[in-house]
This record gives structure tokens, sequence and C-alpha cells, in this order.
């Protein structure tokens, strides 16, 4: 029997972690998808960090479009997500402060308005 040296062991190691980085089922839990919902909401709670729209990410496009039609509506605005969807706008919200209270979620100002978004995953 031969056994792999440790080097060849690191190189095995390393060709298979970059193969599977495009694979995204491997790197996100969800395979049903969800979706993104955005509320209009009077107030943020007192310690949640409200993010202007225009601060997020430009890969976030699914949440700016929930977020235009929360405004459109003056109430409410969803976007129905993949899984693959559902992994990207995670990834693109990674860096937006999110509020873990009663109210979670993330407080976006979207156009002057305060919108509470939140992911709601299939089951």
């Amino acid at each position: 029997m031969v056994r792999p040296t440790p080097l060849a062991a690191v190189v095995l190691v390393l060709v298979t972690a970059g193969c599977a980085q495009g694979v995204e089922s491997l790197t996100c839990s969800h395979n049903r998808g969800g979706a993104v919902v955005a509320e209009l909401v009077e107030t943020a709670p007192a310690n949640a960090t409200v993010t202007d729209s225009t601060q997020l990410p430009d890969d976030a496009r699914l949440v700016r479009e929930a977020l235009n039609a929360a405004a459109e509506s003056g109430k409410r605005g969803s976007a129905r997500l993949t899984a693959v969807e559902l992994c990207r706008v995670e990834e693109s919200l990674a860096d937006v402060p999110r509020y873990e209270g009663e109210q979670f979620g993330y407080y976006i100002r979207h156009d002057g308005t305060l919108f509470r978004v939140i992911l709601k995953y299939n089951t």
C-alpha cells in the first residue's frame, strides 16, 4: 500500500477545495428557496442599526426589488427566490447589520422610508 506524503495530501485538499468552490450547493445549506420580504415600519428598535439602501452591496439586486415593491405598495413587497438566489442574497447581506431582537431583520432606509427586511425559507 502506498501512503500519500503530507505534501501530496495538501495538494489533494487544495485541488478538491478549488473544484468545490464553484458548486453553490456545497457552500449553502438551503435547497428549497424562499423569499426576501420588505415591510414598511414606523421606527426601528432602539438597538437596531439602520442601513441606507445606497450602502447595500451592488449584488443586492433582489433586496432592492423587494424594497421597491414595498415602496410602491406603501406597505409590503417581496421577491421569490430560488435556492441559489437565496444563497446569493444571504451573501450580499453578510456585512449588513442585522437586528436579532423580537422584530429581527435588516432595517433599511430606502428613498427616505424605513423598511424591515427579512428572509423567509421554504420548508
